[in-house]
């Protein structure tokens, strides 16, 4: 469902200076696509088709419902899932994945991915992009596809679609292109085009290339279809220790971490928020999740709930993260990549958000989920790796009762039958 303060899917109309903005930069990436190879159509029995997708990996998990849509769409088609490993947070799963004893370049969060959607995966390093290229080059002979599905984000400008193109084009892909069009742009008017309903979630932003396609055809796609789940068959590598504790009563698992600072709630009021809960549900314990990136937030947690907590920092792979998580009574944690696991894994979710990205655009997508923020007037500013203004109040003045109200109906939701499907 979407947050409390704005709806996911508001469908304005920007004003006519920004529709001509943006239909300029549509067509510059028209005559770009033609120019590079990727022009001409998609048919309806495409069966070698190319996905691209670069980010971190709470922009992987947004991009799985595409990769159902496209399965749908074309269940006979060969598909290839082309995506980045340069995310901090795939970096530090594939060192942890490798000294259990499995290989470096296994990265485990592939393991997400339900069986049957991708038919092969290439990931590549965008650190060095002359390197990137040689990469993709050796792992994927320079061909043309059925279609080249850019699943793109909301606010992703003609500058940044024409790189990928060139990208693209210079790995030695090819083929009709679906997803290139610009729906909206950060350098045009955040805050005017998210008024006018440009700004949509970034789950069907993704998925924009198909959704226009099936739309050419006659088919409406609404929400409905988008479907988000993970795989989370890997119940029997949980630590002994975590699964007594899930099987003794219910557990809250708490996220306290995150990359970057200004989108970290303060770990005091998440050891406040644990104790309110404590006295209102007696016999509820919890359960501290994260890499080893987040160590010191939830050593904080750890030393102040004593026994009330265990902590599994560090110490659980992605698809064991979501195995746990699909156990787990409710989650609460910042926004990054466990939020949308433990939403995908079917899991009640208080998402903490800062106000870097506007409400409804990276809110987890499946309906078991409640999104919490404090609006300021900066809202919306897209730092992506600090606070444009130093002070990120935006998340260190979100007050604890609001956390709690949207805790007490996770857990009323945890009482109810899960249900995929968006609402």
């Amino acid at each position: 469902m979407p947050s409390a303060d704005v709806s996911r899917d508001r469908r304005g109309v920007p004003g006519w200076p920004m529709r001509a903005a943006l239909a300029l930069s549509s067509g510059i990436v028209w005559l770009a696509r033609l120019g590079t190879g990727f022009g001409g159509r998609v048919s309806p029995t495409a069966r070698r088709i190319l996905v691209y997708r670069t980010g971190r990996l709470g922009d992987f998990i947004a991009v799985l419902p595409t990769l159902e849509l496209v399965r749908r769409t074309w269940p006979d088609a060969h598909v290839t899932l082309l995506t980045t490993t340069s995310s901090q947070a795939v970096q530090r799963a594939a060192a942890t994945h490798a000294s259990a004893g499995g290989r470096g370049d296994e990265f485990p969060w592939l393991a997400l991915v339900p069986r049957g959607l991708v038919d092969r995966t290439v990931t590549f390093d965008l650190s060095d992009v002359g390197d990137a290229v040689m990469a993709i080059r050796r792992a994927l002979p320079p061909a043309r596809y059925d279609a080249v599905i850019l699943a793109s984000f909301t606010g992703e400008g003609a500058p940044n679609k024409l790189r990928k193109l060139g990208f693209l084009r210079a790995a030695g892909i090819r083929g009709p292109m679906l997803g290139w069009e610009v729906r909206s742009d950060l350098r045009l008017g955040r805050a005017r085009l998210h008024a006018n309903g440009a700004w949509i979630h970034q789950v069907r932003a993704a998925a924009d290339g198909v959704i226009g396609w099936q739309a050419r055809r006659g088919h409406e796609v609404d929400d409905g279809a988008l479907v988000l789940r993970v795989e989370g068959a890997a119940a029997d590598r949980i630590p002994a220790d975590v699964a007594r504790w899930l099987d003794e009563g219910p557990v809250i698992a708490l996220f306290p971490g995150g990359t970057f600072a200004h989108k970290r709630w303060p770990a005091s009021r998440f050891v406040t928020l644990a104790r309110h809960v404590s006295r209102e549900r007696p016999g509820v314990r919890f359960l501290l999740v994260g890499s080893d990136f987040d160590a010191p937030q939830s050593a904080v947690l750890r030393a102040a709930l004593g026994d009330d907590a265990l902590d599994a920092t560090g110490r659980l792979g992605l698809p064991e993260l979501a195995a746990v998580l699909s156990r787990c009574t409710a989650f609460v944690g910042n926004d990054s990549g466990p939020c949308h696991i433990a939403s995908a894994a079917g899991c009640p979710t208080v998402a903490i958000f800062s106000g870097i990205e506007f409400p409804g655009v990276w809110e987890p997508w499946n309906d078991r989920h409640r999104a919490v923020r404090h609006r300021t007037p900066c809202e919306g500013c897209g730092g992506a790796t600090a606070c444009p203004l130093g002070h990120a109040r935006c998340v260190t003045e979100l007050d604890v009762a609001v956390v709690l109200r949207a805790v007490r109906r996770a857990l009323d939701d945890a009482q109810k039958p899960a249900n995929d499907a968006r609402t």
